[in-house]
């Protein structure tokens, strides 16, 4: 073979070799990209189905809260008339006075005007 022959026979191969490693390393890459992309939606699945476990929390924590509140206002409701019956009998021994607000009071001596109104539990 003449030397100029040869010559052109390295750079081919130089070429085809050239070609191969190119074609090899796009397919390393695609390969690559591939992987890294079912690695980002399962990351993206993740972070969806964590998201709707936090909301589905928050959702029931609220619902507690709710049912809590509702429960804590039928049990004052419910005590409302013995805190009201315990009031009263509490100020039965003191005078009303007519204003508004009304005064409740108990003079230290007492004379036959408060003695009156104690009794018959008038307003003064």
């Amino acid at each position: 073979m003449a030397e100029p022959e040869k010559q052109r026979n390295k750079r081919l191969f130089g070429q085809m070799i050239g070609t191969l490693q190119k074609r090899k390393k796009e397919e390393v890459d695609t390969k690559r990209a591939e992987i890294d992309k079912r690695i980002q939606d399962k990351v993206i699945k993740e972070r969806e189905l964590l998201a709707q476990q936090m909301e589905e929390e928050k959702r029931e924590r609220e619902k507690k809260m709710r049912e809590e509140k509702l429960e804590l206002l039928a049990e004052a409701e419910r005590e409302k008339p013995a805190i009201i019956q315990a009031h009263e009998q509490s100020i039965q021994s003191f005078i009303k006075t007519k204003t508004h607000p009304p005064i409740y009071f108990l003079p230290s001596q007492h004379n036959e005007k408060t003695r009156r109104l104690l009794k018959t539990k008038m307003v003064f």
